[in-house]
């Protein structure tokens, strides 16, 4: 038999090489299409949007959780001497130190002490806190001082001159309330810290948008020793209440908030480290609790999410995520990178998933992706790249979808990119 000559041999090389090797299509997803969904109905009593459980940090897949950055500042409060509190100029050193423990603290997330013999884990909250600047004040740089007539310019949280509650000071000096908390460092009266009745103690008051700690100065103590009061207190305005009684974690048990180990019942054993907890170590905090404060932070209409750095506007190009196994988000997310959903592997979203400016959800042959009464959209207002349901040969990405879905902030266009 004769050889075939050269030109042909790589012809049909080239032809059969082709047929083997199908090229990969790829088209966009319309929440309106029905050729590449199906629609189930869904029991909303199954959602876990309103679930803490939902928001606890994944540890397997550390890329699919991300650290939130809260915004504050500060405000030192002076009466009319201006001699009552901490100095311009040593106040940032010492406020910034305090921040930086705090930071450290949170970070550092101790074992439950309770209950005895207890296998709470103890994750990363992801959580920080950032002194920022707002617009309009730059040079200082987050750092305010002021002063004020005499019933405003001291903390009091116990007596006639009880005032830790009181918003006067409060509402007429904040900064930036519309992204920032606002931490105001008030001073207990100078004609009380001189009578020998007056018990001088730190302590703080969330008030929303804003915090009021007390006492520092005239403790005189070390910076990182207020750290987790203000951990404490940020603990507040992001939905945690005190541990020692029922405050909707199964993993913060009931104790009798004893600060130490006294020798005397009830504290005379093992006492709460719970941050929210009155008690000299403050340094742990559940998985619940974790899960509480990125629930509110992730609730689009929650006062508190002003406060956080919105991360996920931005698109992170450095990194994408990549789903290669089944995997389930029960809670809304905020999204800051393009994922991809390989071969065989399924990506479960609920509730609100926001996507980044540019930024697509890629389904490759094989791959599917499940809608369960979802809003799929741009928090930031801007626009996205939608659902790309890629195909080779008969093979193709999967969509299906439960209850109400909504794709938004993308050209809803079916077609071939």
């Amino acid at each position: 038999m004769k050889s075939l000559p050269f030109f042909l041999l790589t012809a049909l090389i080239a032809v059969s090489f082709l047929a083997c090797h199908r090229k990969t299509a790829s088209t966009l997803l319309s929440v309106d299409d029905k050729k590449f969904t199906s629609r189930f109905e869904f029991d909303r009593s199954k959602s876990k949007c309103n679930k803490p459980e939902a928001y606890i940090p994944d540890t397997l897949h550390p890329d699919h959780f991300y650290t939130r950055t809260i915004r504050i500042n500060f405000t030192v409060v002076h009466d009319s001497t201006g001699s009552n509190n901490y100095k311009d100029g040593v106040a940032q050193t010492y406020l910034w130190g305090m921040v930086d423990n705090g930071n450290f603290r949170m970070a550092s997330n101790f074992k439950m002490n309770l209950p005895k013999g207890n296998k709470t884990p103890s994750y990363n909250p992801h959580l920080s806190w950032k002194i920022t600047q707002t617009k309009g004040f730059e040079r200082e740089g987050g750092y305010y001082f002021v002063k004020e007539k005499k019933e405003n310019a001291y903390f009091m949280s116990y007596g006639k001159k009880q005032n830790n509650y009181t918003r006067s000071v409060v509402d007429q000096h904040l900064v930036g309330k519309d992204s920032i908390l606002n931490v105001f460092i008030i001073s207990h009266p100078t004609d009380s810290i001189g009578s020998k009745s007056f018990r001088s103690s730190t302590s703080g008051i969330s008030l929303g948008n804003s915090i009021k700690l007390g006492g520092l100065y005239h403790k005189n103590k070390e910076n990182w020793e207020h750290a987790t009061l203000l951990n404490h207190e940020i603990g507040h305005v992001f939905s945690l209440n005190h541990s020692w009684y029922d405050d909707g974690c199964e993993d913060t048990p009931n104790n009798a908030n004893c600060y130490s180990v006294t020798g005397v019942p009830p504290c005379d054993s093992l006492i709460s480290n719970n941050l929210m907890d009155y008690n000299n170590s403050q340094m742990a905090i559940t998985p619940c609790q974790i899960g509480r404060m990125h629930m509110v932070i992730a609730r689009e209409t929650s006062e508190q999410r002003k406060f956080v750095v919105p991360d996920w506007c931005t698109l992170d190009t450095s990194h994408v995520i990549i789903i290669s196994e089944n995997i389930a988000w029960n809670g809304a997310k905020d999204m800051a990178n393009n994922i991809i959903i390989k071969d065989g592997a399924s990506l479960k979203l609920c509730c609100r998933v926001s996507m980044p400016k540019n930024s697509s959800i890629t389904i490759e042959p094989g791959g599917q992706l499940i809608l369960e009464e979802v809003k799929l959209h741009n928090a930031c207002g801007d626009q996205w790249q939608g659902v790309i349901i890629q195909h080779k040969g008969k093979k193709k990405g999967l969509v299906e979808m439960y209850g109400k879905v909504e794709i938004l902030n993308t050209e809803p266009i079916v077609g071939i990119k």
